[in-house]
């Protein structure tokens, strides 16, 4: 049987798995940024959103108007949104793993109930 190389992928290699970008909030009212969203915002610097109807979706604008200063550990206290998630009955803590959305110039997160960057991590939809 002959093989036709152009119906295979090759995989590279690669050592570590890549880290998704994840905001982490807690019971305790931590707001934490991971570094690989620190890295691709470019800022510490943004206006936080939260989707109104069941809080799955939450957005960082950094040309926003009201800006959120993180601190230089990318955490910050923030008991509004730990507020805004237990009265949509939503269990904390939640992850939101996301990415730079160009097209609306903001970062998008979806929730999930498990941090992605530890082992077994999958996102709630």
């Amino acid at each position: 049987m002959k093989i036709n190389f152009e119906e295979f992928e090759v995989i590279e290699p690669i050592r570590k798995k890549q880290k998704k970008q994840v905001i982490s909030i807690f019971e305790n009212g931590n707001f934490a940024v991971n570094e690989e969203l620190v890295k691709a915002l470019k800022t510490n610097r943004f206006e936080i959103h939260l989707y109104k109807k069941d809080c799955s979706m939450l957005l960082l604008d950094p040309n926003g108007k009201i800006i959120t200063d993180m601190g230089k550990n990318n955490r910050i206290k923030n008991y509004a949104i730990t507020e805004k998630l237990t009265k949509k009955k939503t269990k904390i803590p939640v992850y939101y793993i996301g990415e730079w959305s160009e097209e609306n110039k903001c970062w998008v997160g979806e929730l999930s109930v498990t941090n992605p960057n530890k082992s077994g991590g999958k996102i709630k939809k």
